[in-house]
This record gives structure tokens, sequence and C-alpha cells, in this order.
């Protein structure tokens, strides 16, 4: 409506739009405010008010140009004949940038979600090259390690999800790939060795269960899965199904303990849904979490627990503090 209340200040609607705005002036609260509001955006109009009187032929002449550009008739433009000397030539006089101020008031509720659509979209590019970095980072380590990824292990100082980042960092191989999701924020978890790890375990337990949780930084990782009892970790298998997950962005927990914190999607995102890697390579947007093998969770097992799998196809991304078995909450 602010569209024909700017007309109806300017006196350029026709008598029937004029009679409408009225009727929407007495009847809905709140309209006469901002008309007023509007008055007193375009008043300044009134400075820059000019009359002219245009040649009465102008109408007929212009519309033949047009035609004859339109048809392709028109060979040559010719140079337009100079203004009167009494009409100012000015290309933005002060009405020009009011009525362009008014209009982008008007659009501007429309142009934000669409600038904020395209951020989003701009990241989650971001991220899925980062995943890709990620996967030529793994690709190496399996060539020298025949065919195994990291491994999770049970015992520590290797019994955490995030356990693959020194891993990765001890043979040089996230140089150039950043842990921190790009649209999450605060800096990307500082790299330390397995050997700092050990030795950190063994002077100051608490300050190494707290970096567990930190130094996988904003992704998830594959805790491996259970083969009688024995934990086994991801190989690249030459034919293998590209439909295994082995990296994420991170999930909203770490613990099993809050029921629907369990069913949300990464914050990463703003829960709005998470990228995903995949042992063949690709990386696929997913808007819900049920895209491992014949639509498995890919942040649960095969029994909703966070803990590692059940079989070779039940995997689960973990945070980076989660260990292949769940410990005991502790009291509070």
């Amino acid at each position: 409506m602010d569209e024909n209340l700017v007309g109806y200040l300017l006196k350029a609607l026709d008598a029937d739009a004029e009679r409408q705005v009225e009727h929407y002036l007495r009847s809905t609260p709140g309209a006469q405010a901002r008309l007023e509001l509007l008055r007193q955006a375009v008043e300044p109009l009134e400075a820059d008010r000019e009359e002219f009187d245009f040649p009465a032929e102008l109408r007929i002449r212009t519309l033949r140009l047009v035609a004859e550009s339109r048809t392709g008739l028109l060979k040559r433009v010719a140079q337009a004949p100079p203004l009167p000397r009494a009409v100012p030539i000015s290309w933005w006089r002060r009405a020009d940038v009011l009525v362009a101020a008014s209009l982008l008031l008007i659009c501007m509720p429309l142009l934000l979600p669409l600038i904020a659509s395209a951020h989003r979209a701009y990241k989650r590019i971001n991220c899925e090259n980062n995943l890709h970095g990620m996967f030529q980072a793994l690709i190496t380590y399996s060539d020298h390690h025949a065919g195994d990824l990291p491994k999770v292990e049970d015992t520590p100082p290797r019994n955490f999800a995030g356990v693959y980042a020194p891993v990765l960092y001890r043979d040089g191989l996230l140089n150039e790939t950043s842990l921190r999701c790009p649209a999450s924020s605060g800096p990307p978890p500082q790299p330390m060795s397995l050997e700092d790890l050990a030795r950190l375990r063994d002077r100051n337990p608490q300050q190494f269960d707290k970096m567990t949780h930190e130094i996988g930084g904003g992704y998830a990782y594959a805790l491996g899965y259970r083969d009688e009892g024995k934990l086994c970790g991801l190989r690249v298998v030459a034919g293998q199904s590209d439909t295994i997950p082995i990296m994420a962005d991170r999930p909203p927990f770490d613990r099993s303990d809050d029921p629907d914190i369990l069913q949300a999607n990464s914050q990463n995102h703003g829960g709005l849904g998470q990228n995903v890697l995949f042992l063949g390579g690709n990386v696929k947007w997913a808007v819900h979490r049920h895209v491992g093998p014949n639509d498995k969770d890919i942040y649960l097992n095969a029994n909703q627990e966070l803990k590692a799998g059940l079989n070779r196809f039940d995997t689960v991304l973990a945070a980076s503090g989660v260990k292949p078995e769940e410990e005991p909450a502790p009291d509070h």
C-alpha cells in the first residue's frame, strides 16, 4: 500500500484510486501515521517542482521512434534537438533520490530474505569445499596405510572421534584444510600431535578431556563399527558403495541424554541441514539425517545409540569428544 500512499501524496492517482486510499486511511488503524511519515519523506519534492509545457507532438514522435527501432526500420538515431534554455537539465535531482529511496524502502523487505539465502548458500558451498579437501587428506592417508582411514580406538589416548585430526596433522595432510565449518563461529582448533595428546593425558586428564572435545573442530567423524566385539575402522575398498558416510557437519550433541537434541540437525548451518562426505568422495547437502545406507541416521547407530556401529554399514558420525562406548554421565 505504500506505493499508493506515495501516489496519493503526489496527486498522481486517478479518482477511483484516490477514493480507495481515502477509505483505507479512514478504516485502517495506523494508516494516518504511515501517511504522515511518507508525507515528511516526500515534502522536499515541492522544492524541485517544475512546470513544463511539452510540445503537443512529443508523444507521437516518441512512439514512432520506438516502433521504428523495434521493427529495425530506424537505421540511425538522429541527435535530439536541444531542450529550450528555460528547461534545466539535471540527471539526479533531489526528487529522483527521494523516489529511489522510497522504492528501496518498499522493496527492502523482499530483498533481505534473498540476500540471507544467498549468504547461507555461499557458506554451504565453502563447507562443501572444506569436506572435499578433507577427503583428499583421508585418501592420501589410506594410500599409505593399506586402505585404512584414521581409526578411533577403544583405549586412550586415541579413543575419541576427533582423533582423525592429529593423525592427519602428523602426516602433514591438513595444512590447507580448515577444521572449522565456514558457517559456524569461532576460531579453528589448534593443531596438536598425538605425542602431545598422550603427554597431556598423563599430566592433566581434565585438560585432555577438554581437548578431545575441541580438536576435531566443526566436523563429525566415523566412530567405526563392532565386528564380533572388536572395534574396526573404515577402509577404502575398490568398488565399495559410495553411500557410506565418513564425515559431516558436527551434530548438536556429544551425549545421548537429551532426546530432543538427539533428533536435531547440525547447528553449523542453523539447523537447516548438514553437508555429508561419503566414502566415494561425493558431498551431499542433506536437510535431514537419514542419508546413510538404507536411509540410516548418520549420527546414531542402528539401535539409536551414540556408540560405534553394529556392522560395516552402520556408520556413526560423532562430534570430536565422543567415544566408541559412551561413558556414564557425571554426577551433579
